[in-house]
This record gives structure tokens, sequence and C-alpha cells, in this order.
């Protein structure tokens, strides 16, 4: 059973708005991204009569703010190179070969650690999911292939290495959920990625943590 179920007025709620479960702390977020720049704000339900009311509320700040905002294909090529950079800088997990995606399989978004290597001249990946394993799950497993198919860590101890790539996997997923959005890419859905990440985080005590990897709690 859901713990916070959505109230009625929330059932389906329009673009740009989410509804965020956090207990006396519910209420629904409004997420708008524009040219690498995410324009977000929180309707906390307490503050409300009801939740018709906060829904109003949050509509129309989001009508507002997307009527002051150029539309989503104004100054492309400003944003393309804004998207190459978010990406580069915070999809990197710290550790060769170490990568992380939110990717759709089977019709739904689902957190990904991900391992990528060549071999006999062609790129070879595996794969496992954050939601199946939990981070330190798919952090054990996939140090061993590091070490079995990454040069740079033939040398290292699989469990030592097993709990660097849970510590980086914990700071990159901690770094784009206080970012308040997804690293923009080709493949778009960010809004999307980014609702799967963030509901990931409210659902684990151990996350977020800063960059030393203490909990931050912003959670």
């Amino acid at each position: 059973m859901d713990e916070h179920p959505h109230p009625d007025a929330f059932e389906e709620l329009p673009r740009h708005i989410s509804y965020v479960p956090q207990g006396r702390g519910s209420g629904l977020q409004v997420r708008i991204w524009r040219g690498g720049e995410t324009y977000q704000k929180f309707f906390a339900l307490s503050r409300f009569a009801s939740p018709d009311d906060c829904l109003f509320a949050a509509r129309a700040w989001r009508d507002l703010t997307l009527s002051e905002l150029p539309g989503p294909d104004a100054h492309r090529e400003h944003a393309e190179g804004t998207r190459r950079k978010i990406s580069e800088k915070m999809t990197r997990t710290g550790i060769r070969g170490l990568g992380f995606q939110v990717g759709k399989k089977g019709g739904k978004f689902r957190m990904y650690a991900t391992v990528q290597w060549r071999d006999d001249e062609q790129n070879k990946s595996r794969m496992r999911s954050l939601h199946a394993h939990g981070i330190e799950g798919a952090a054990n497993q996939l140090s061993r292939v590091l070490v079995d198919k990454i040069p740079a860590h033939a040398d290292a101890d699989p469990a030592d290495l097993a709990d660097r790539c849970a510590t980086a996997l914990r700071q990159l997923i901690s770094r784009i959920y206080e970012a308040g959005s997804y690293p923009p890419s080709r493949h778009g859905h960010e809004e999307e990625r980014y609702d799967v990440l963030a509901r990931f985080v409210r659902e684990h005590d151990d996350l977020p943590v800063d960059e030393d990897g203490i909990l931050s709690g912003s959670g």
C-alpha cells in the first residue's frame, strides 16, 4: 500500500508538474528546463486549503513562467552547446569504465550502472539495474567486470573497487538530484528521467550525499 497516496486532484497532472510524496511535506513540484537552466518552485500542500487550490497555484506559476521564457526550440545551437557541457560534467563517475544512466527498458525508465569496454574492435557493455540490485549490489557485480575488462583496474582489489564504485554512484546521483534536472541528451525525456532519479533518492535513506560521501540532509 502506498504510504503517501496521491490526492485525487493529482491523478493526472499537467506537463512540468509532479507530485512529491513526503508525508506532511508533500506537495507539487513545478520544473521547467530551458537552454541549460532549470526553473522550479515547490508548492506544499500544507499551505493550501485543498489539493485543488495547491494545483491551481502550481499551474498558475507554471503558465506565468512559460509565458516569460523562450520556446523549447529557441536558441538551439546555444542549447546544444550547453547540453554537451552539462552532460560531460554530470554523467562522469570519476572511475574509468564505470557509467550511469537513466534508460528506458520495457517501456519504463530505470536507473542503471554500466561498464563499457572495447573488445575485438567492438564496443561492449554490461549494465545492472539499481532498482533490482541496489547501489552496492550493482557495484559489487560490475567491479568484477571492471577488473576483468578494463586494463587500468587489472590489479585492483574487487572489494575495494566495489566500495569506490558505490561511493562514486551515490555522489553522481546526488549531484544530479541537487541540480534539479537530468543532464540533457539527444535522446530527450529529461523530465521523466529526473523524476525516476528523484523518486529513487527519496526512497533511500543513504541519499543524497555530498562530495565527501556524507549525508546532505536534503532528501
